[in-house]
């Protein structure tokens, strides 16, 4: 039974057909800004392929006067104007693969950056969604492919087209018979070359996938290194990465064994049918209506159009490969952020950083459960507050919502009276420090992290930030001092080192409202009262949050407010806290027990 079903004829349907187009034309637009440069390219081609076309004409010519005829002199013609012709195309080939492959990289490094502009201005909810191998392998691979596309792809199709087209047309005027047999020929390549390339679509997909999860892998391994020795897993990261990377080599090989095997197929069809013209031309020399140049140009030409058509499923492979990089990079580039800023945000001229928290309700997830419920919290300019509750309670999931890593689902955040999301962020984030639990160092000096938020503080004020963290002195010990080398993550320094580095890159920015999670739970208890002399003193005139589970640390905070499934059960001062005999008290004398077992 007959079908015109293209999902049966393996035919791709006209919605596939017409998402391609959309993705091809909005890569192609990466490419608008270089027009001049793509009509040299255009110019460049049409000399190419010209001078292309010339060939056969050419070599049918030294048969016909020169070889037939023993003309020396037409021979010596036909020699020079064949090496003139070859330099005059080799030159105008190299500006044309020149300026595409300009163009393209010009094209992939404007998508990279964006992309990387775009990953910089997502929410925090977004890197805890996604994996870091993921995103590096689009950053690098993905881009990769479209660069092949817009550059020598590219080259393929615009010389293919032209060549096609030439041959084709110099083929019918000397016998549109021979041609037409010739025409029929092609849609069996076509047919076959579709085949392959549904083939290499679902094979490259799943390489993708793969390569994807190799990087992920990869990353992971390295980044926790630390980690896996401590549990002397080596053998188990070893194993995870070798399964990943055999599903890599079996995706490899699958579409290796797609390609191999579509050459030696199309070649054999293409065999078939350029042997039975070879018996036809011959024929038509025998009986005198050709001459043996004529035969020699129309197989020339034919060739020249058989070529593009054997290189169709590699064309058409790399188009769907550039499509469904463009498929997982787009949405990326098209995300909203979720903390996007109003059409004219606003700056507070005299900031004093009373924040208030007005019947907040939070969640991570739409479908998910509420992270923080009905909280109604006022934080006055230079008060301390502190935040204690078990893990999972929602602390640092409140003070995310003040610099707006996350917006909240319900309520508002206000700072003086304004709600945040009216505030320009790179304003709101300035007045806003941050020292996290997780301590991150970039790789460089450690005077370079210290003035990470402040690339123009001076000399002083670096030394200063240090002195209030408790860090100059361990510095001035190091062998270069501030000019010493950190390393990647900062492994060169100890945890407590680490903290107390982060401690000073938050106060070099003077902000009015600090926010510390667990800023002194990497360090010995030694440095722990040192440092937190320090943040007593830089706390002074700052509205401060304190998230801490050594109780310790907070006696003296103007307020402190209990919170637990995401609730406020309690808010006092300490000595009010300990006389309600409620949850903080609990919490205190378990810890008071401990120090004393």
């Amino acid at each position: 039974m007959k079908t015109n079903d293209p999902k049966k004829l393996n035919l791709p349907t006209a919605a596939e057909l017409k998402e391609t187009l959309k993705i091809l034309k909005r890569v192609g637009s990466y490419a608008t800004p270089y027009w001049k440069n793509m009509i040299v390219v255009v110019i460049a081609t049409l000399i190419v392929n010209n001078l292309t076309l010339l060939q056969p004409i050419l070599f049918g010519k030294l048969l016909d006067k020169a070889l037939l005829h023993k003309n020396f002199l037409y021979l010596k013609l036909i020699v020079l104007a064949a090496i003139l012709l070859v330099i005059v195309r080799g030159f105008f080939f190299y500006v044309q693969g020149y300026l595409l492959d300009f163009i393209g990289l010009s094209c992939v490094k404007k998508i990279r950056e964006e992309l990387f502009i775009k990953l910089q201005n997502l929410p925090v909810s977004f890197f805890k969604q996604w994996k870091t191998g993921d995103l590096i392998s689009r950053m690098t691979n993905d881009t990769g492919l479209l660069s092949s596309l817009l550059g020598r792809q590219l080259i393929f199709i615009l010389n293919d087209s032209l060549v096609v087209i030439g041959s084709l047309a110099w083929m019918t005027w000397k016998s549109p018979l021979l041609t037409l047999f010739c025409i029929v020929l092609a849609p069996t390549l076509g047919f076959a070359a579709l085949k392959f390339m549904k083939w290499a679509s679902k094979a490259s997909k799943n390489l993708y996938e793969k390569l994807a999860e190799v990087s992920h892998v990869l990353v992971e391994g390295i980044s926790g290194i630390q980690v896996v020795k401590s549990f002397a897993q080596e053998e188990k990261e070893i194993q995870k990465f070798k399964n990943k990377n055999q599903d890599l080599f079996a995706c490899t090989m699958k579409l290796t064994q797609v390609g191999i095997t579509q050459t030696p197929l199309i070649e054999t069809i293409t065999m078939i049918g350029i042997g039975a013209l070879v018996y036809f031309l011959g024929y038509e020399v025998i009986q005198g209506k050709f001459s043996i140049g004529t035969m020699f140009v129309f197989f020339g030409y034919l060739m020249m159009a058989i070529n593009p058509i054997q290189r169709l499923s590699g064309t058409v492979t790399a188009v769907m490969g550039a499509q469904m990089a463009a498929q997982r990079l787009f949405p990326i580039l098209d995300m909203k952020t979720e903390t996007e800023e109003t059409i004219d945000p606003v700056e507070i001229s005299n900031f004093n950083g009373k924040v208030e928290f007005e019947d907040i309700w939070f969640q991570y997830n739409p479908e998910g459960p509420w992270t923080l419920k009905e909280v109604n919290l006022t934080a006055d300019p230079g008060t301390v507050v502190a935040l204690v509750g078990p893990s999972g309670a929602g602390k640092t999931s409140l003070v995310d919502l003040i610099p707006r890593f996350y917006n909240p689902t319900k309520g508002k955040v206000k700072i003086d009276g304004t709600d945040i999301k009216r505030l320009s962020l790179k304003f709101l984030r300035s007045q806003v420090g941050i020292v996290l639990q997780d301590v991150f160092l970039f790789t460089g000096t450690v005077r370079d992290n210290i003035r990470y938020g402040r690339p123009g503080a001076s000399e002083e004020e670096v030394i200063e930030a240090a002195k209030m963290a408790n860090a100059h002195d361990f510095i001035s010990r190091m062998p270069q001092g501030y000019d010493s080398m950190v390393g990647e993550r900062g492994s060169t320094l100890s945890l407590g080192e680490r903290q107390r580095i982060s401690i000073a890159r938050a106060l070099i920015c003077n902000p009015k409202i600090l926010i510390l999670d667990e800023a002194t739970s990497s360090v010995d208890a030694e440095s722990e009262k040192e440092i937190q002399a320090a943040l007593e003193s830089a706390m002074k005139g700052r509205t401060t949050f304190v998230i801490a589970h050594r109780l310790s640390t907070i006696r003296n905070a103007d307020k402190i407010v209990t919170i637990q499934e995401g609730q406020i059960v309690e808010t006092g001062s300490h000595e009010e806290l300990l006389a309600s005999s409620g949850i903080y008290s609990r919490f205190h004398n378990i810890q008071v027990k401990a120090a004393e077992a």
